[in-house]
């Protein structure tokens, strides 16, 4: 039987709580909760699959929040009514626990799972080391999808995870500096440290990360755009609401009432807004 949603308010969140978990089996209780009144959560940011059904869970200790459960994605009223409040979800949030996939695979086992047709997903590497995968794991889906953008910038403390692995994101990031030779990796090497590193996607996202600044991290949406140009979002309209958390509040007030928009709209709206702030 599916799951049948009860209507959310814009002022309100839904979170998860694990129930039962085994290799074959998960089950959780949703729950729903002001937004200013909410438990302490965790919010997980991640790259949206193909939309294949790959796993089943159960739905209704620690509380989570996963926008593609915890909003109902069948319903167009209320996912562009959270749109509006993604930010807070991430903001307020605990820690924002980001996945970046199954550790990669040593190429002296390669030809031990050459033979699978399938992919084991479950499979986990005990010889995983973050910085010998450095390379890998620094181009992983996850940095080039646009709405991870403000997830991943907004929150208190991000922990990075691959397969059972775990660091913390300025570890991360330390390691990113030295492989580039760029140990203090602030936003003003950015450039320096993207250039250096090739076509590691990571680098805008790590980079620009400043918890020093928390929890305002306003910028002009011109800015944001160029810095983010290579994020990728199917909606294009994506590329502008994807980032309403970090803009100033200004800007903020004269794009948010307008989602949803078409295409045309977006470009006409974005084209008076950069005549007005630049």
């Amino acid at each position: 039987m599916l799951f049948n949603y009860h209507p959310l308010q814009p002022d309100r969140l839904r979170l998860l709580k694990p129930v039962a978990i085994t290799q074959d089996f998960l089950a959780f209780e949703i729950s729903h909760h002001p937004r200013t009144a909410a438990p302490s959560y965790t919010a997980f940011s991640y790259t949206w699959g193909d939309g294949a059904t790959t796993e089943q869970i159960v739905l209704n200790a620690q509380t989570f929040n996963v926008d593609a459960i915890c909003i109902d994605q069948n319903n167009a009223e209320e996912r562009n009514a959270q749109v509006r409040f993604m930010d807070q979800t991430y903001r307020n949030a605990i820690v924002v626990s980001v996945w970046l996939g199954l550790p990669p695979i040593p190429k002296f086992l390669e030809a031990q799972f050459a033979n699978y047709c399938k992919p084991i997903k479950t499979y986990e590497y005990e010889g995983f080391n973050w910085s010998d995968s450095i390379e890998d794991l620094a181009n992983r889906p996850y940095w080039s999808r646009f709405w991870v953008v403000q997830e991943f910038l907004l929150g208190q403390d991000v922990q990075l995870y691959c397969g059972k692995s775990c660091m913390n994101w300025s570890d991360f990031k330390s390691i990113l500096g030295t492989q580039t030779d760029v140990h203090d990796c602030f936003e003003e090497h950015v450039h320096y440290a993207h250039s250096s590193s090739g076509s590691w996607t990571a680098w805008p996202l790590v980079t620009g990360r400043h918890p020093d600044k928390h929890p305002k991290m306003q910028q002009s949406l011109y800015r944001l755009l160029i810095t983010y140009e290579t994020s990728q979002c199917k909606n294009p309209r994506d590329r502008v609401f994807a980032l309403l958390g970090l803009v100033t509040a200004e800007e903020r007030v004269l794009l948010e009432n307008s989602y949803p928009i078409t295409t045309w709209l977006r470009m006409t709206l974005c084209s008076s807004h950069f005549a007005t702030f630049g």
